[in-house]
């Protein structure tokens, strides 16, 4: 994989597909990050990505860039803190040792005894950063076991079909069911905590959580099963009370609380414009709009209370 990419051919390839020359280059980067950690070997440790950029990298299941890259961190034996410690600086320090990118120790973030950690990455760039992009990649990691069965999937970059980049990526990745089923439950606690005139002190609220509900409507026909169900009572389990979100409220109670404020409250549609239409490159016939996706949701909502 090339460790370094000319502004020329990013150009090149953002004008044929149509897009902001910084979303290729961030993609690039993202990429080249993947590769590094899809060598990353720890004792009795494995990392295995998962999120929206695992969707659409992975996958292929959404048409939308993804600029977070979440992973798993799943364990053989029992880790303690002080284990979880030195798994986190050692995922630092590989990837200190990548040309070209910064890891922002500074922005390193510890939560619930070290089983979550993020921290972001400076990379190269040759192009103003869209309003839509964040000004860095952010990679978070949490310590969490799966529930399904893990796919090996191909990564590449957006680049990687346009030039001679003979090197591909391979990386375990989560099941699409249960990162969806997550994202669900992420959908509700984040909007439940998101108080109009509260925002800014409030920091755990982020507008892009409407790439959520996008990635759930492109799902749709997949999830529409049992699995998404109980991966769906998992995660809400695992959340309840976070951010301060309703730590009481039944399962259906926020699923029904969180589609009538996507409904009502109108500056959802803008932040979905902003955070998930100006990311897309699907083809105009293949986005999917914000009153679509809010059907989408509205029947997978139908779909778990008839089950």
């Amino acid at each position: 994989m090339h460790e370094h990419i000319n502004k020329e051919i990013i150009e090149d390839v953002a004008i044929e597909l149509g897009i902001s020359p910084s979303f290729v280059e961030k993609d690039f980067y993202a990429v080249k990050i993947l590769n590094e950690l899809s060598e990353f070997y720890y004792e009795n440790a494995r990392l295995v990505f998962t999120g929206g950029t695992c969707l659409s990298k992975g996958y292929g299941l959404i048409k939308r860039f993804s600029e977070d890259i979440d992973f798993r961190v799943l364990t053989t034996v029992s880790f303690s803190r002080s284990s979880r410690k030195l798994l986190r600086q050692s995922v630092i320090d590989k990837l200190k040792q990548v040309k070209y990118i910064e890891v922002l120790e500074d922005t390193l973030e510890k939560k619930n005894e070290s089983k979550f950690f993020s921290f972001y990455i400076k990379y190269p760039k040759n192009f103003d950063v869209d309003n839509s992009l964040r000004n860095d990649l952010k990679l978070e990691f949490t310590f969490e076991e799966v529930l399904l069965p893990t796919n090996n999937c191909e990564i590449e970059s957006i680049l990687a079909k346009y030039i001679n980049d003979s090197a591909k990526t391979r990386m375990e990745c989560v099941a699409p069911t249960e990162i969806a089923a997550n994202k669900f439950s992420a959908l509700m606690w984040r909007t439940d905590i998101n108080d109009r005139n509260k925002k800014s002190e409030v920091k755990e609220y982020d507008a892009t959580i409407m790439r959520h509900l996008h990635d759930l409507a492109a799902l749709e026909s997949l999830i529409m099963n049992p699995s998404f169900i109980n991966g769906v009572q998992q995660s809400f389990g695992v959340d309840k009370g976070r951010g301060g979100s309703n730590r009481e409220i039944s399962l259906l109670e926020f699923a029904d609380k969180t589609l009538n404020k996507l409904k009502t409250d109108k500056l959802y549609s803008k932040e979905y414009k902003n955070f998930v239409d100006a990311l897309s490159y699907a083809k105009e016939d293949e986005t999917i709009s914000f009153t679509s996706a809010l059907s989408a949701f509205e029947r997978i909502v139908r779909f778990i209370r008839s089950n």
